[in-house]
């Protein structure tokens, strides 16, 4: 029986999220507070006005080659419409250094309710999604 660890030789996305914030500690591990995926806004008006979310974009890759840089982007979309880059950026090595990890706030705005889908691209290769749902409730005046 072979008992060797067979890694993927390919790069993955081991992990790809939204919050509000991270706090690392020494040991390097990380506490997340207010995990996003769902989003509830409510107004006066009859229709979804367009708003803009501020937000920390956490993505982790996985690779066997700590001596290669990645193209990163992150791409919004919406059924029926053009994708939208929020982020392009590099991961993996940069600057002499290897980082698997990409933290950034990021804004993303919205039109309307619905379901939209964060795509992540490594080196043009779409490797995760991950889904937002946004809703409306329109509120009665006091």
């Amino acid at each position: 029986m072979n008992n060797l660890l067979n890694l993927d030789p390919t790069p993955h996305i081991r992990y790809f999220f939204l919050c509000d914030s991270l706090q690392e500690h020494d040991d390097r591990s990380i506490d997340v507070s207010g995990l996003l995926s769902d989003w509830l806004f409510t107004d006066l008006t009859e229709k979804m006005q367009p708003v803009k979310i501020d937000a920390l974009m956490v993505i982790g890759i996985q690779t066997e080659d700590r001596f290669r840089s990645y193209n990163l982007r992150i791409t919004a979309a919406e059924r029926g419409k053009v994708e939208e880059t929020i982020l392009s950026s590099t991961i993996g090595f940069v600057d002499g250094v290897f980082t698997p990890i990409k933290c950034q706030r990021v804004d993303i705005g919205f039109s309307s309710p619905g379901t939209f889908w964060l795509n992540a691209y490594l080196d043009g290769d779409l490797l995760a999604r991950y889904p937002l749902t946004v809703e409306y409730a329109q509120m009665s005046p006091s």
